[in-house]
């Protein structure tokens, strides 16, 4: 789970997860509709803006805007990643987060990505890496997977798609996971942690939320 400056590029994350295992036996609940069924997409591309679209079913939502290495590193420290932990990628473009998580820290890091040639290409990232026990990439719908193993999960989508995806969140995450947001807060939760990262000319915004102190009130 920062302003940025955007290349073009659009890619369409046509979803959907077919069953299989993920690390360390996690198993993905139910079987998920094939790929070519239309979803929601996430943005990802070394530097750019997030661009404006509304987020449907079906639409062509964002280009591919990878996460600057500087944010990821940012992202997994607050996290406060070990090896007990399995994180979730949500919209997991080229691997980075994983394969970071995976290669620092030792946990077992799922990766949810629409687009195939995405997931291919972390994929053999994982394979070159000897990874390939600690890093899973799925191709699937982010919005019907599930979170239950998931213990720490990070993101970094579009607010209209971060805010379709709350409700997931809120239903599958137990006590004591975190979720981490690069440049959309979550809307409704309470940040745990704000830190800003100044790359060049753009300042990165990430947001750490624990879970459930994020979204329940005394």
């Amino acid at each position: 789970m920062a302003l940025l400056r955007w290349t073009v590029g659009a890619v369409v994350l046509s979803l959907f997860l077919p069953g299989g295992l993920l690390p360390g036996g996690l198993l993905p609940e139910g079987t998920l509709r094939e790929a070519g069924n239309p979803g929601v997409v996430r943005a990802q591309n070394e530097t750019g803006k997030p661009p404006p679209a509304s987020v449907r079913s079906g639409e062509q939502l964002a280009p591919f805007v990878a996460t600057p290495m500087l944010v990821v590193e940012k992202m997994l420290e607050m996290a406060e990643v070990t090896a007990r932990d399995a994180v979730y990628d949500l919209g997991s473009g080229d691997g980075r987060i994983l394969l970071r998580a995976a290669e620092k820290y030792g946990a077992k890091a799922v990766g949810v990505e629409m687009d195939a040639h995405l997931v291919q290409e972390s994929r053999r990232k994982a394979r070159e890496l000897n990874l390939e026990d600690l890093v899973t990439i799925v191709q699937g719908d982010l919005l019907q997977t599930n979170l239950k193993p998931a213990t720490v999960v990070t993101i970094y989508l579009l607010p209209e798609a971060t805010e379709k995806l709350r409700p997931l969140l809120e239903r599958d995450l137990s006590p004591g996971a975190r979720v981490v947001a690069h440049h959309a807060r979550v809307p409704g939760w309470r940040a745990a942690r704000e830190e800003a990262v100044r790359i060049g000319d753009n300042t990165h915004f990430v947001y750490l939320y624990r879970i459930p102190d994020a979204f329940q009130r005394n």
